[in-house]
């Protein structure tokens, strides 16, 4: 049986209430974690067992790649982060996986190491991409908390994190940036700030007890969003900040449900959204026109990342293939 993509389209501007979210048939029954369009015709998810499917059609229909490059390690089979600058040039990050990032230049066919990356990252997770030549990887350390390196051809450099324990587990979730200002999600308590474009960051507390950061993304110049959750009860919504991550408010929504944010999407038309969990494993959408009122949408799985591209089409990715 083939599994679900869910996906919206939203014809006109601001009418998304009046809009239903549809399922769309894909080839896989696995777990999928990040979805990104490089235009209006092509996309890309990634997922579990190294999963990698692509649209040409502006996501009616998705095909599995059929991949080299990528099967490298037993241990190794998450896909967790995705970014292509172009039809054909793109990266990924294989969670427990040394070399951690792999490139391909022919649409998906092919992966290569990103590079001849000499660290103590021992452990790759996301990516924040620039151009081919320009990017940031996001981990953890051997035996230490999150990491963040740049590439800028030819070189790497290691930023400057003023936090460090000896918990591997507390890796870069996410990275965003606007203009010099940057924020990365731990995998625990912590966001890392930076004002000087990634060079140094310093840790903000975001949240306590057993919940941990999942997700951020940059709304505007100082609107800020990022999810979170916990273990059994998930949480209440998402936190927002509106002075560029200096600070954070919670956001509450339908708290009986105990919801929470696990990605977010801005369309080009303005409108937010974002994905999650609830009791129960269920999947919900948040959606907000005016950055103030939410509106929910519950699905039958969690959905893990969004992505928009033209106006307002807007896809939700999740697990089991949803």
């Amino acid at each position: 049986m083939k599994a679900l993509l869910i996906g919206l389209l939203l014809i006109g501007v601001h009418t998304s209430w009046s809009q239903s979210w549809y399922q769309i048939s894909v080839p896989t029954t696995h777990k999928l974690n990040k979805i990104d369009f490089v235009n209006s015709s092509v996309g890309y998810i990634v997922g579990d067992s190294t999963t990698v499917l692509k649209t040409t059609d502006g996501g009616l229909n998705w095909a599995n790649v059929s991949h080299t490059g990528l099967d490298t390690d037993l241990f190794s089979h998450q896909i967790v982060d995705v970014k292509f600058v172009d039809d054909l040039i793109g990266f990924v990050t294989l969670l427990n996986d040394y070399q951690g990032v792999y490139k391909t230049i022919d649409g998906g066919l092919n992966w290569v190491a990103a590079s001849d990356l000499e660290s103590y990252m021992c452990f790759k997770s996301s990516i924040y991409v620039n151009d081919e030549d320009n990017y940031f990887i996001g981990g953890a350390g051997c035996f230490q908390s999150g990491m963040i390196e740049q590439f800028d051809d030819p070189s790497w450099s290691v930023s400057t994190i003023d936090y460090e324990t000896p918990y591997p587990e507390e890796y870069i979730v996410e990275m965003d940036f606007n203009a010099t200002i940057g924020i990365a999600v731990m995998n625990g308590h912590y966001f890392l700030r930076s004002e000087d474009s990634g060079t140094t960051w310093t840790p903000i507390l975001g949240t306590t007890g057993d919940k941990k950061l999942t997700s951020v993304m940059f709304a505007s110049e100082d609107t800020v969003y990022a999810g979170y959750e916990a273990p059994i009860l998930y949480g209440f919504g998402f936190l927002m900040s509106t002075d560029a991550g200096l600070t954070w408010e919670h956001q509450s929504t339908i708290g009986f449900l105990y919801p929470a944010a696990r990605g977010f999407t801005k369309s080009n038309g303005g409108d937010l959204y974002a994905g999650g969990i609830t009791v129960g494993d269920h999947g919900i959408i948040f959606e907000s026109t005016d950055w103030v009122e939410w509106s929910e949408t519950m699905v039958d799985e969690p959905i893990n990342a969004m992505d928009s591209y033209d106006e307002d089409v807007t896809f939700g990715v999740g697990d089991s293939g949803y």
